[in-house]
């Protein structure tokens, strides 16, 4: 919530002023409009997360694997709290993506742009994800685990399943660095590094969370996805054909 806030702010002082040579353009109607549209997603999201109820133990007792769709069920027996350490790990590293971009001096110049665009495109992908976790309410695979103490299939987060916040925003800003830098700098050489380093951190996110027993595989899938989406479109949009 307030990341959100932050962002109309940012985008209020800052909109009129461009860096020279961007190849981005934002405009007062898009980018406000989509501020304000990702805070009131959030205020709901708040709202239906607050008043999510945990599992019981009879709700717990009674739940049947084979209802499972059969492309998840066989991730049922996972659990592993150092794998979902080290994705934890991995999770805090991703927001230091965007910061490896100011080594080049003409994403340097063009950070107000960059900035307005990176909070946009993160602040989607976290009101996305949380929406689907408000809406759906899907059980972890975990609370399927008969090894895994009941105290920690009780509390709230056991429902938050669909989809991966984790893998989402892996996802969110390793395709957003890729894509900016891609945009400065389109005849480089290292593109395919920085682009197989983009479809690969996030990856290794998702098999994290999937052994750590904390998602499904489609779980994982669908964050891959909408964070990838969000950040590659967000930057796409905006820029100057």
């Amino acid at each position: 919530m307030a990341k959100n806030i932050f962002l109309c702010i940012f985008l209020t002082a800052y909109l009129t002023v461009f860096a020279q040579h961007s190849p981005y353009r934002l405009t007062y109607a898009g980018d406000v409009s989509l501020g304000v549209g990702i805070v009131g997603l959030n205020v709901f999201d708040l709202y239906r997360m607050k008043h999510t109820s945990p599992l019981t133990e009879a709700h717990i007792n009674q739940l049947k694997p084979n209802k499972i769709p059969a492309i998840d069920r066989f991730t049922i027996s996972n659990w592993s709290p150092p794998s979902a350490r080290v994705s934890d790990v991995g999770l805090y590293s991703s927001f230091m993506l965007p910061l490896t971009l100011l080594a080049s001096s003409n994403i340097r110049s063009d950070w107000k742009n960059i900035g307005i665009l990176g909070l946009e495109s993160f602040a989607t992908t976290i009101a996305l994800t949380n929406f689907s976790k408000s809406v759906f309410r899907r059980t972890r695979p975990y609370v399927y685990n008969p090894n895994v103490p009941m105290e920690i299939k009780l509390e709230k987060d056991a429902r938050y399943s669909f989809f991966s916040g984790h893998t989402s925003t892996v996802a969110n800003f390793a395709f957003f660095s890729a894509k900016i830098y891609t945009d400065h700098h389109p005849k480089s050489k290292a593109l395919p590094f920085v682009w197989g380093g983009a479809f690969a951190l996030p990856a290794a996110t998702a098999y994290l969370r999937v052994k750590a027993g904390k998602h499904f595989p489609t779980d994982v899938l669908t964050g891959y996805l909408i964070g990838a989406a969000a950040g590659f479109l967000i930057p796409h949009l905006h820029k100057i054909r």
